[in-house]
């Protein structure tokens, strides 16, 4: 039987050996010989090979960008009391701490907040002069008068105390306990919390606070001082009753926390 050319069942001639012509290309999967590009294992161009992540997605076991490698701590986790950030201050998860003039100013208002006590004292001490000098012009006289007004004065003065003991309760232990502000914290806009809640610190905490505040002020106000140094930006009273002084505007209205009463 003879076949003609074109026929299907006719095939092509294989020509003689050319040893310049280069050769096939290997089929997929199989390493490309040198000088030659291996085809892509599957699919089409440009896709990825079998297993592996598409183009801009992370491998398995590597971290997306900005998130915490496996077992680093995030941001604002309990626990992380400053994550230091591109060469910034000590960030808190509840807000950047005061820092030493922020806590000056919220002290000086705090100052005035006891005007009542401070007049009272003035008055008081003015009366007590007084009342001194007039004793003494009047020395062999039989005059009660000058007694009498420094007694007065001495009255004035006991009242302006226990004034400003109240006022020092109130705005330090009952307030500060109750929603973190002072009177002049308030005004300059920063927050006294717990470190590790975020929740104001209680009556109990800050009756503690006022007391050994007092008591470590006693040694050149070094407590005071302490926060222009430490890079916590935390007074000795702040480490050992574990709070910190944030930047935290107050509401317009402040509503107790849901614990206030943690003596």
């Amino acid at each position: 039987m003879t076949t003609t050319p074109g026929d299907p069942g006719q095939q092509p001639p294989v020509g003689p050996y050319d040893p310049a012509a280069p050769p096939p290309p290997p089929p997929p999967g199989y390493p490309a010989p040198p000088g030659q590009q291996a085809p892509p294992a599957y699919g089409r161009p440009g896709q990825p090979a079998f297993g592996q992540p598409p183009f801009g997605q992370p491998q398995s076991g590597q971290p997306v960008y900005g998130q915490p490698a496996f077992g680093g701590q995030q941001y604002g986790e309990p626990g992380a009391l400053y994550n230091p950030a591109y060469g910034a201050g000590p960030i808190h998860p509840f807000g950047s701490p005061a820092d030493f003039g922020e806590r000056a100013l919220s002290w000086l208002w705090d100052l005035l907040y006891l005007w009542p006590a401070w007049l009272l004292y003035v008055v008081g001490l003015t009366v007590v002069i007084t009342g001194s000098a007039s004793i003494d012009e009047s020395v062999g006289a039989s005059n009660d008068g000058p007694a009498v007004v420094i007694v007065i004065g001495a009255v004035l003065l006991f009242i302006g105390f226990v004034v400003q003991i109240t006022m020092y309760i109130r705005n330090y232990v009952l307030d500060q306990g109750r929603t973190g502000y002072t009177y002049g914290r308030r005004k300059v806009g920063i927050r006294c919390v717990d470190q590790n809640t975020g929740q104001s610190p209680g009556g109990g905490s800050c009756f503690g606070r006022w007391l050994l505040h007092g008591f470590i002020n006693q040694f050149f106000y070094i407590d005071y001082l302490w926060v222009a140094f430490d890079a916590n930006k935390q007074s000795l009273t702040d480490k050992a009753l574990h709070t910190v002084v944030v930047r935290q505007p107050a509401p317009a209205a402040v509503a107790p926390d849901p614990v206030v009463t943690r003596l």
